[in-house]
């Protein structure tokens, strides 16, 4: 079984941090239906920049801004099928030339193994564009097939484009359902494609629809061996120690890696279509230290989603090199 994440053997890798963050700072407002994907539109060069800042932080597994780029999302903003299509193999492109320019710059520097390009595969929720991630409910109306065939369009559209990640990223999935839905898309459609399918968690050991994260690892690992990872991704940091400790020994058992890259712990108001602080915000140096603790407790692969940064990353950088020399 082909899987990329075999590079970094029993060494802990580094997942890059938010990316919409990082546009927003550059001035980019992306309160928008396509979301960081709006940024193709107008500036690919900030994308660009953003996978570089990354990179020079010290992730190895750069992903796509492409999480929320559909053919519908664009269609919906005028432009042709033709058109969506050429926008979505843009994300995937940007991504690996900046992974390749920075490794042409940086190989053999610092100990570091080239980095991985992932293609983000965002939820069928992030399609609809209403927070519809953060609670999984289209489940009760969308078919096994509607799943698919949404999943489907977007890879085939990649592939045809030419320019190929090393590893496909399904972000944000809240549902069992879905989790199943693709497992079984890959399993006969797409045998030579590597995958990580990343669930959001909501509460110590279930995910957003409900269910607990073991039953969705041991079922979508039972069905595809192409899921080469779980993720556990945009999701409260406060709540990851319990979700590792529930599915750590699945992952060992089914020999596939774990990663989590939370978010900063703000909530997101799907009113506003942004995040905000209500209790809690891991401060960079505080992710970083949590950062070590994941992996005491089983994570292969560790990083940040929405509103973390490329000082994050440093820092969790920083951190597991310590941890390392003690």
């Amino acid at each position: 079984m082909y899987d990329p994440l075999t590079q970094f053997g029993d060494k802990v890798f580094i997942v890059d941090g938010g990316f919409a963050t990082e546009l927003e700072r550059r001035g980019h407002n992306i309160n928008d239906t396509l979301w960081s994907a709006k940024v193709l539109l107008e500036k690919p060069e900030d994308i660009t920049a953003v996978h570089i800042d990354y990179l020079n932080a010290g992730a190895d597994l750069i992903i796509s801004s492409t999480y929320q780029a559909t053919i519908s999302g664009f269609m919906s903003k005028g432009f042709s099928r033709e058109q969506a299509a050429e926008y979505i193999v843009l994300g995937t492109k940007l991504a690996v030339e900046a992974r390749d320019r920075w490794w042409n710059e940086n190989s053999g520097k610092g100990n570091r193994v080239k980095p991985l390009v992932g293609a983000s595969l965002g939820c069928y929720g992030a399609f609809l564009a209403d927070g519809s991630e953060y609670d999984g409910n289209y489940r009760l109306t969308v078919t096994e097939q509607e799943f698919i065939s949404f999943h489907r369009e977007r890879i085939n559209v990649i592939l045809e484009g030419g320019v190929l990640p090393d590893i496909w990223i399904f972000e944000s999935v809240p549902c069992l359902e879905e989790g199943i839905a693709i497992s079984r898309m890959l399993a006969t459609d797409f045998p030579t494609l590597a995958a990580v399918l990343s669930f959001g968690g909501a509460s110590d050991q279930k995910i957003r629809c409900g269910r607990t994260l073991k039953e969705a690892a041991e079922t979508v690992f039972s069905i595809s061996p192409k899921i080469v990872a779980l993720g556990i991704n945009c999701t409260s940091p406060l709540l990851i120690d319990a979700l590792l400790e529930s599915v750590s020994d699945v992952c060992v058992a089914n020999h596939r890696k774990l990663l989590v890259y939370p978010n900063s712990g703000e909530e997101y108001d799907k009113a506003q279509r942004r995040f905000y602080c209500k209790d809690f915000s891991a401060e960079p140096e505080m992710f970083a230290l949590k950062c070590v603790k994941w992996v005491q407790l089983g994570a292969n692969g560790v990083g940040g989603c929405c509103r973390t940064t490329p000082n994050h990353i440093r820092l969790i950088r920083a951190a597991l090199i310590e941890q390392e020399n003690k």
